[in-house]
């Protein structure tokens, strides 16, 4: 009988807390507007670059202080030595975690450590910023084909 009794206990706790209302505030979303920058990349490649990157990205953020980035993204790599471009759907998403690190998912156009700029696809690792402020691919689990290689 006192199995019986703890059981139904157990479970009418288990009901209640199922039942409770969630206190956690609602995720914020900013961001979203159409948006078109042009980055210069004169030095990672033996010729010039331009990289044009447009579409629209939002941000939600949750109370715990982690947050996510997607959207629809694309970037053009241009030489501009008139030698040809190639362009790339390049959507993530981004997640960022409460200790300042963050991971990707998918498509990137993005500096790897030690090797230089890449279109990485798969989960992406990412590590401290480049001088231009770009976060650098610590590791990723996937495909990586090197930007000048692309457009030599």
């Amino acid at each position: 009988m006192r199995r019986l009794l703890a059981c139904a206990a157990l479970v009418t706790v288990a009901v209640a807390m199922t039942a409770a209302p969630a206190i956690a505030g609602k995720p914020t979303k900013s961001g979203g507007e159409p948006f078109e920058v042009v980055i210069p990349f004169p030095d990672i490649c033996d010729f010039a670059l331009e990289a044009t990157v447009q579409g629209k990205t939002h941000l939600i953020e949750f109370d715990d202080g982690t947050a996510m980035s997607l959207g629809k993204l694309f970037v053009t790599w241009t030489r501009l030595d008139g030698e040809g471009s190639r362009t790339f759907a390049i959507a993530g998403p981004t997640f960022y975690f409460a200790d300042g690190s963050s991971m990707g998912t998918g498509r990137w156009a993005a500096p790897i450590a030690g090797t230089g700029w890449a279109i990485v696809t798969g989960h992406i690792t990412f590590g401290e910023l480049d001088d231009m402020g770009f976060a650098i691919v610590e590791s990723y689990r996937g495909h990586a084909t090197q930007i000048c290689d692309l457009l030599s």
